[in-house]
């Protein structure tokens, strides 16, 4: 993101105030880095399929939280949605620990609060993404989320097998892979679709994932697709369906002012 900003203009480059770095070093902090260490330590824990449902849930968490924060109005078919779709994900965890599984239970518990954290990122850095380059937002989240990490992980790093074996083209693909189109192309993305968007209509389309993801990992031999995830990732979806009714219900219709039909 560094190198991507040189190429901006000075003026670009420019934040308005001192309170926007500081408060892009916070939302980098919380929503990069404390977000990254979690997942990756869920990840670690549990399997892909358990990551990819327990995300799914995002869209009710940012609007739970925007309920609470930002006093968005609850209705009833919210309410019975938002707590439809947080015991979807509630009863993974469950599922994994009456199973004994002690490692799935708190890396699923880890992915929970992981989505937790980001649904709470996203709508901090909305404001944000609205009035700055995208590039520059990234640039100072990206620096936040190193401070954080790099003293938790330089040693990590530095033992990293990739740097004391041979050289592995595959190896290297997907760490950049990861690094190009997950990170950085991915992050840029998101930042900028919240300048047409909200935090909640963002989130929605974490329900591609489960769907592609699923798919990839039960092809790959990574995880089974039992029906315990089935009956989660439906109380998900129907919680969000009850969250997003009057949300559509009380859109104006665009063709109407125009006098379409």
């Amino acid at each position: 993101y560094f190198i991507i900003t040189l190429f901006l203009s000075k003026s670009k480059r420019k934040l308005d105030n001192k309170k926007d770095y500081w408060m892009l070093l916070i939302g980098g902090a919380l929503g990069i880095g404390i977000y990254l260490m979690l997942y990756m330590f869920g990840l670690s824990k549990t399997g892909p399929v358990d990551v990819f449902v327990i995300r799914s849930s995002q869209p009710i968490f940012v609007l739970l939280i925007s309920i609470f924060f930002l006093h968005k109005v609850a209705t009833w078919n919210k309410i019975i949605g938002i707590i439809l779709g947080v015991g979807g994900t509630i009863y993974i965890c469950i599922y994994h620990s009456a199973g004994g599984d002690v490692n799935s239970f708190w890396g699923d518990a880890s992915i929970l609060l992981a989505t937790i954290i980001y649904s709470i990122y996203i709508i901090f850095i909305k404001p944000y993404s609205e009035r700055l380059n995208p590039f520059v937002v990234m640039l100072w989240l990206s620096i936040a989320s190193t401070i954080v990490t790099l003293p938790l992980g330089i040693k990590e790093l530095i033992e990293a097998p990739i740097f004391h074996r041979p050289f592995n083209w595959e190896v290297v693909g997907k760490i950049s892979f990861t690094l190009l189109a997950s990170t950085v192309i991915a992050n840029i993305l998101t930042v900028n679709a919240l300048k047409y968007i909200s935090s909640f209509s963002s989130s929605v389309y974490i329900y591609i994932l489960p769907v592609t993801g699923t798919i990839v990992a039960v092809w790959l031999g990574l995880q089974v697709f039992t029906w315990h995830y089935a009956v989660a990732f439906g109380l998900i979806v129907t919680g969000f369906v009850l969250v997003n009714i009057n949300n559509k219900s009380k859109q104006p219709d665009p063709h109407q002012h125009l006098g379409m039909h």
